[in-house]
């Protein structure tokens, strides 16, 4: 018989950062940086600036960056292309090559800012491959496009065969019940597939302001919103939003 102390835990982090445009959930990032992490961000919102105002001096050389955009008026969508190579073939540019994904340890963190803009990409990819401009109405079977390929790209990302930790960043939309009331999900493509990602991930935490503007982070599930952590009993309801604080907690309860 096998005995639960003899599961293995994984010491991975997997977290969605869920909160309104102009929350900090970029900004925020630097604590992990500042704090010694590796920090690999496929930035599609291309909004890495107001990491500057957060970071040590001596955490700028622990920030990778591609960022991912498409020019809608181009023929061609290229942005969610770009990031699934390097995803499947490893990060590569001009000035660095850091290597297939799956060399990735511990200290690194691969950071997808944000959930919501990937869903825009796959959507202007399905478009253009209809041969349609990137901003048009999508047919049923391209909007199944769109949701199997972040579908896809989620499962592997969250899966067993990755050692690196796991960071999405994504807006909130509201989806209503039969009942008329409604919740919070982390927005991509269309809102039944907002429903389904969470499941993917052990963490969902939502990313709020006090009234004195200062940032924290919610922790446990509430009306609007089922957050939730993979160490419920060490991670406090609401803390201070600080990413590498809560990397710990949430590491010490995989031991």
């Amino acid at each position: 018989m096998t005995k639960f102390e003899d599961h293995e835990s994984q010491d991975r982090v997997k977290v969605i950062i869920m909160g309104d445009s102009g929350s900090g959930k970029t900004g925020h990032l630097a604590s992990l940086a500042n704090a010694g992490y590796q920090l690999r961000i496929l930035d599609i919102d291309n909004k890495l600036g107001i990491l500057r105002s957060y970071l040590d001096a001596s955490a700028e050389e622990n920030i990778h960056f591609i960022t991912l955009r498409d020019d809608i008026s181009a023929p061609k969508a290229n942005a969610y292309r770009d990031l699934t190579k390097i995803v499947w073939n490893g990060w590569k540019t001009k000035t660095e090559d850091l290597g297939a994904l799956s060399e990735w340890d511990a200290n690194s963190v691969l950071v997808i800012d944000s959930l919501t803009f990937l869903g825009k990409a796959a959507m202007h990819k399905a478009a253009s491959e209809g041969g349609k401009p990137m901003n048009t109405k999508l047919t049923m079977s391209e909007w199944g496009e769109a949701i199997g390929g972040v579908e896809s790209l989620i499962d592997f990302l969250t899966s067993d065969y990755f050692k690196f930790n796991l960071v999405v960043t994504a807006l909130p939309i509201a989806v209503d019940d039969e009942f008329g009331s409604s919740k919070l999900y982390p927005q991509t493509v269309t809102k039944n597939f907002s429903m389904q990602v969470p499941a993917y991930f052990d963490n969902l935490i939502g990313l709020k302001a006090r009234r004195d503007g200062s940032r924290y982070f919610r922790t446990i599930s509430e009306p609007r919103a089922e957050y939730r952590t993979s160490n419920p009993k060490g991670v406090p309801k609401e803390m201070d939003a600080n990413l590498a604080e809560l990397f710990k907690l949430l590491r010490e309860g995989s031991k």
